[in-house]
């Protein structure tokens, strides 16, 4: 049996009728037409008109069919996103939501889902041609649009509906990026804009969808949600949810510009999907960890999902070259620190930090004393963490400066078996580097730590670290 086509014509059999005066008996053929589709679309007074007339009638319906006289509810899956839709046509079909949710999967090498409208199908392919245009996606892979399966849209032929879903561009971009990741979309990240040549464009009936997200907060189906719409619009969108006393929606900003689609869509992307966890594949981990905006934020993830598992690939390395090491001499480097990793991969117990003093016209560091209380907070079995401050220039005397590095050394090293002591010859000016390795004693371990860098974030690329080691004769 064809599925029947919801088309104008079919929707202008209850035209101007309000929930009030719509009767059980049409309430319920709406339903049923409709299927899983009438609990995301239809007002909550219909839904309920429908399963009261339902009750009265000697039928029993699968439990999959008495979901659809429930409100709609939205779920988390590769692949997912939801479109916000504006009824614009308020008078014309009041038994509608003004606002309310599309719930819709791309899936992998497969085409787009023939029942869906055919002018969101053009959004769909808009998206896939412009993100395979500027590399978000791989060109030589196919994707197509589909319904939530809660829609039950392969009984229900929507081809020929003329809604505008232009709105819905970043929402199905966004799903696009995310399946081509393996990420998960969070629950209560919401978009509405339409994108063209000079980027975000505003749309219209952003109130009636921020009122559709609100009802999901007011259902506790959310605890709280954002709403990303162009930054053009974005201050009347907060007034009218201020004015309302609408709490628990935040309203974001997609930028202006014509920058790459990724480049715009950074924040949402970011507060859409959610974390791979410390049990993921090494390949989605450090892959989120390069697009995550803030470089604080990166660092915390870095810390607690990438760390852990650099460090057991240093102890294994530990042991292949059967390293043992109790003393360490490190220079700090900014951010992605090598020498947390090596205090925490060599379980050192004594630490020296040569810490290069800066040129007074640089803006200045965090101070290394409240770097070493940190250090002893988070490596509680160091039992000592020593600084040696150095300053290096084209006209210090290099004689000089190694005698210095020579006496800190010596006295840090007093008693110690040379085969125990490391030097970490990774971070620092390479005058530095020549000065330690001239200081490191016949026996002791000179090592480096080499990793790719991301051209574009500047950052380290996960899992990609070398362990080099050598023996001082």
């Amino acid at each position: 049996m064809n599925a029947p086509r919801i088309t104008r014509e079919w929707l202008d059999q209850w035209k101007g009728i309000t929930v009030e005066d719509m009767v059980p008996g049409a309430a319920y053929q709406l339903v049923f037409t409709l299927k899983g589709l009438a609990r995301y679309v239809l007002e909550p007074g219909i839904l309920n008109k429908a399963a009261d007339y339902l009750g009265k009638l000697p039928l029993k319906v699968s439990p999959r069919s008495s979901e659809w006289f429930q409100p709609g509810e939205l779920e988390c899956r590769i692949g997912s996103c939801w479109a916000l839709l504006a009824n614009l046509e308020r008078e014309r079909y009041p038994w509608l939501r003004s606002g309310f949710i599309l719930p819709l999967q791309w899936k992998s090498g497969c085409p787009h889902h023939p029942h869906l409208p055919r002018k969101l199908l053009e959004v769909a392919d808009d998206v896939i041609y412009r993100l395979k245009e500027q590399k978000g996606i791989p060109e030589d892979r196919s994707w197509g649009l589909h319904p939530d399966p809660r829609l039950n849209l392969d009984g229900v032929d929507l081809s020929e509906i003329d809604w505008e879903f232009e709105s819905a561009w970043v929402s199905v971009a966004g799903g696009l990026f995310l399946a081509g990741w393996q990420g998960v979309p969070r629950a209560g990240i919401f978009a509405s804009a339409g994108f063209g040549e000079d980027g975000i464009k505003q749309v219209d009936g952003l109130v009636e969808k921020a009122e559709a997200v609100v009802e999901l907060l007011g259902r506790g189906w959310l605890t709280s949600a954002q709403m990303f719409v162009c930054e053009s619009q974005a201050k009347e969108l907060r007034s009218h949810l201020e004015a309302k006393n609408f709490a628990g929606l935040e309203v974001a900003e997609l930028p202006a510009g014509k920058n790459t689609i990724k480049e715009i869509l950074k924040e949402y992307l970011y507060a859409l999907e959610v974390p791979p966890d410390k049990d993921a594949p090494q390949e989605r981990r450090g892959e989120y960890f390069l697009r995550i905006p803030s470089r604080r934020e990166a660092q915390t993830y870095y810390r607690g999902h990438i760390f852990p598992d650099v460090v057991c690939k240093l102890q294994e390395k530990c042991r292949e070259n059967n390293v043992e090491i109790t003393h360490l001499v490190s220079v700090p480097s900014l951010g992605y620190s090598i020498t947390e990793l090596l205090i925490a991969g060599l379980q050192v117990r004594k630490l020296l930090l040569i810490v290069v003093q800066e040129d007074s016209k640089k803006p200045k560091s965090p101070s290394m004393e409240k770097e070493r209380e940190r250090l002893q907070r988070e490596f509680p079995h160091l039992e000592e963490i020593s600084l040696v401050k150095i300053r290096l220039s084209c006209s210090e005397d290099r004689d000089e400066l190694l005698r210095q590095l020579r006496d800190s050394c010596k006295d840090f090293l007093e008693n110690v078996d040379p085969r125990r002591v490391a030097f970490d010859l990774t971070s620092g000016p390479k005058m530095l580097t020549l000065l330690l390795y001239d200081c490191c004693p016949p026996g002791a371990v000179a090592l480096c730590v080499m990793t790719d860098f991301d051209e574009e974030t500047r950052r380290p690329q996960p899992f990609t670290e070398v362990f080099y080691f050598w023996r001082k004769e």
